[in-house]
């Protein structure tokens, strides 16, 4: 139905839409331009994922510097040797510095012990009385 109404209001127009090299440039100007913009979204879709990628590694990036420097300090206040040459490939000091971070953390909770165990020997020098009714929470 549709189609004969169109093909009526063609009729006093001496143009067959079928035949038209203008309709058919029409139609795959438009073809083009729809995929074209599909390409946009995908291509902007990408972009803003790279740059959201990008972003995070370079904050990983930063966070691991932090790190080496908080380790590198602490170890250079405790005389003991550097962490690892800068000629490092970046995963390979990436695992030494977590190595080490690991590290640095036992060695830290066994002096904690350690200092837990200096203090409640002080308390019971110095207040041997009190010391035999003190709760202990750890």
């Amino acid at each position: 139905m549709d189609q004969q109404l169109h093909q009526r209001s063609l009729s006093g127009c001496h143009i067959n839409t079928e035949e038209n090299p203008l309709n058919t440039q029409r139609l795959s100007d438009l073809n083009a331009s729809r995929e074209s913009e599909a390409n946009n979204k995908k291509t902007r879709r990408k972009r803003a994922h790279s740059l959201i990628e990008k972003r995070s590694r370079e904050n990983l990036n930063l966070k691991f510097l932090e790190l080496e420097k908080t380790l590198t300090h602490r170890r250079s206040s405790s005389k003991t040797k550097n962490l690892t040459p800068d000629k490092t490939p970046q995963r390979m000091k990436r695992a030494a510095i977590l190595d080490h971070a690991h590290n640095t953390i036992l060695e830290l909770e066994v002096e904690v012990q350690s200092l837990k165990q200096k203090i409640q020997t002080l308390r019971e020098i110095a207040f041997p009385d009190t010391c035999k009714f003190t709760l202990h929470v750890d």
